[in-house]
């Protein structure tokens, strides 16, 4: 049920057991086969409505030149400096290169469907599921998960495993057989087997009396892993139950999330945090309303209506927004996003909604 308006956000919700009530309930909704935003690469009308914006429009050169590069392995010296320095430069250089290779590689394929970003695709992918972790090295700060002694989910394990179903779902069977048999293995030893370990209360971690959940968390790791770690398995799995669990885990903790934001929709923590965690709630609310035929809508809730008029609503003068908290000085709502939530909750910003899609990740397109 939705709250009133004016009612105080959600009350944040514990780690407990799923109510198997629920989980059968959600599981007669969950449409079967892969389900997600965006469309396949087969979809030529759809990517060609993308292709002729600018920025996809020139992912292709882009791509090009990429290709020309063999993928960086993750060293120990790249993912050890930020324990020996304390600095986290070195690690985000080589994650912002890599994962952003591998995205325009795939994006670029799907605008230009020509099959020559394909073997760069397949070596990035073999290439990144050779990593010995892909949880942040600021969060692994004892090593433990670079040495295999435990295997946690956080922003980026979170992410790169939803990178890979989304590229598993736009490309399909233009992905050598192998390399999506390998892509899916390592996504569920990475982020499959901890979810469901999560959810259980028993935690793939070296440290059981400090066990490490964003499950009860109120701010962005809650909704974005959320949204990754659910994205993923309703994109690759094709257990009917796990999907059902996912859902409904998801129906739950998202509270938490929106229990971090003030009665009236404010964003303490400022404007990058809720570009950054509201875009993923978006992307998990679309992702259940979907996948459940509109059985489970968390748009429809007033204080998330509130949430979703943040970014309008802190616009000092044209183009200016205020820089608080955890904020650049040029900060501004991104555009993907004030374009969704204009249509979706009816905002009626025209600029925005006539802002073109952005080329920079791949849960945002076609």
């Amino acid at each position: 049920m939705s709250p009133a308006q004016g009612e105080q956000p959600p009350v944040p919700e514990p780690l407990r057991p799923l109510d198997d009530v629920r989980v059968a309930q959600v599981a007669k909704w969950i449409v079967p086969g892969s389900v997600g935003p965006g469309r396949p690469i087969a979809d030529r009308e759809a990517w060609s409505r993308v292709a002729r914006s600018s920025a996809f429009a020139a992912l292709p050169a882009e791509a090009a030149k990429l290709m020309r590069e063999p993928p960086n392995p993750l060293t120990e010296a790249i993912y050890f400096d930020h324990v020996r320095t304390g600095g986290q430069e070195v690690y985000n250089h080589y994650n912002r290169t890599t994962r952003g290779r591998f995205t325009k590689l795939v994006l670029a394929e799907c605008v230009e469907d020509h099959g020559r970003f394909l073997p760069a695709i397949h070596a990035s992918i073999y290439a990144i599921c050779a990593e010995p972790t892909w949880v942040h090295a600021f969060h692994d700060r004892q090593l433990n998960n670079w040495h295999g002694k435990t295997i946690e989910i956080d922003l980026s394990a979170s992410t790169m495993a939803y990178r890979f179903a989304v590229a598993d779902r736009f490309l399909g069977d233009r992905l050598e057989a192998d390399v999506r048999t390998t892509l899916a293995t390592e996504v569920e030893r990475r982020v499959g087997v901890p979810f469901e370990a999560m959810l259980e209360g028993q935690l793939l971690t070296i440290n059981q009396d400090d066990p490490f959940t964003w499950l009860e968390l109120s701010h962005n790791w809650n909704a974005v892993c959320l949204a990754n770690v659910v994205g993923t398995t309703l994109l690759l799995s094709d257990q009917h139950d796990r999907r059902a669990r996912c859902v409904a885990a998801a129906e739950r903790y998202i509270r938490n999330f929106l229990s971090g934001f003030g009665s009236d929709g404010s964003c303490s923590e400022g404007m990058n945090y809720w570009n950054f965690g509201f875009s993923h709630f978006l992307l998990l609310g679309e992702t259940l309303w979907q996948a459940t035929r509109g059985a489970i809508d968390l748009f429809d809730d007033s204080h998330v209506a509130s949430i979703a008029r943040f970014g309008a609503r802190m616009e000092i003068v044209p183009g200016i927004y205020p820089a608080f908290a955890d904020c650049h000085a040029d900060v501004q709502p991104l555009p993907d996003v004030m374009r969704y939530v204009s249509r979706r909750f009816g905002l009626g910003l025209p600029p925005w909604e006539a802002a073109e899609p952005e080329a920079s990740g791949l849960p945002f397109v076609a």
